[in-house]
């Protein structure tokens, strides 16, 4: 559902948390950044606590599966429709993202893979100057055979 109502609504996409776990192994992969427009917030058609809720069960799933003590997951959203700076296709989100996660070294840019399903994720990539992956090809490219 484009604004699943309950946790229970939302399913992950077939294959993407074998994916990710097989990416993240071969490729020693540091952190997950996730970053998603949520301008449903600001129209009222979703209620920001449950979606705050429900983040915090997407991360703590993606966790559970890969189980990596030392991989970081982070999350941004961007709920308000003017905020170009934040607001895919702009990269806000990601430069917050890399904030939380660089600590005492940086991530090369050449480093990072954007994955994602939307035109304003490419977009997003492009404009940030890293690499992007659709989901599909992802999930084709890395699932465990």
């Amino acid at each position: 559902k484009a604004f699943p109502e309950f946790i229970g609504d939302m399913e992950f996409k077939e294959g993407i948390l074998p994916s990710l776990k097989n990416f993240v192994a071969q490729n020693n992969t540091r952190a997950i950044c996730i970053v998603t427009n949520q301008a449903g917030i600001e129209r009222g058609f979703v209620e920001e606590y449950g979606f705050n809720r429900k983040i915090e069960y997407i991360v703590e799933s993606i966790r559970d599966y890969i189980r990596n003590k030392d991989l970081d997951i982070v999350f941004r959203y961007c709920k308000f429709s003017n905020d170009m700076k934040n607001r895919k296709p702009g990269f806000g989100m990601l430069l917050d993202c890399l904030r939380m996660i660089e600590r005492d070294s940086t991530i090369p840019k050449n480093e990072m893979l954007m994955i994602g399903d939307m035109e304003t994720d490419q977009r997003t990539a492009e404009n940030f100057g890293i690499d992007y992956a659709n989901v599909d090809v992802f999930i084709h490219a890395w699932i465990p055979t």
